[in-house]
């Protein structure tokens, strides 16, 4: 007996591992314990040809710290200039350590980490993702 699976357009979720992603949007807000916060909304890429959007957020805590600097390093951003312009984030190419989690409404992709995409040299931004008329399906 073979094991069968799902394509991964079927998947409700893109497996645990590193993708690129594009940022969508950065929107400034606060956290539930009254923390400065930005949430980001990604366009995460699967070498499949899928994409994924999927929310993120970075939290001005000291034990999330980590994770907003691996942004800042994956998006060519100053992490060291003590802030990050939410309208500026827009656009960025950056690439994201996925992972999945289950909730009360189901299991969803979540960011773990952000990490240095491997063709673009520190402190350089990466070239946006070129889309063409075939990534369109209309």
């Amino acid at each position: 007996m073979a094991f069968r699976h799902r394509p991964i357009e079927e998947l409700d979720v893109f497996p645990k591992g590193e993708y690129d992603a594009m940022v969508i949007s950065g929107t400034e807000k606060r956290s539930k314990k009254g923390n400065d916060m930005l949430e980001l909304m990604l366009k995460v890429f699967h070498p499949g040809g899928q994409t994924k959007l999927v929310y993120d957020y970075l939290v001005d805590i000291e034990s999330m710290a980590f994770k907003t600097r691996h942004f800042c390093e994956s998006a060519g951003l100053d992490y060291d200039a003590g802030e990050i312009d939410a309208a500026a984030v827009a656009d960025a190419s950056v690439r994201v350590k996925l992972d999945s989690k289950e909730d009360e409404y189901g299991k969803k992709n979540v960011v773990r980490d952000y990490v240095m995409r491997s063709n673009v040299p520190a402190g350089q931004q990466a070239a946006p993702f070129e889309v063409t008329d075939s990534d369109v399906p209309f």
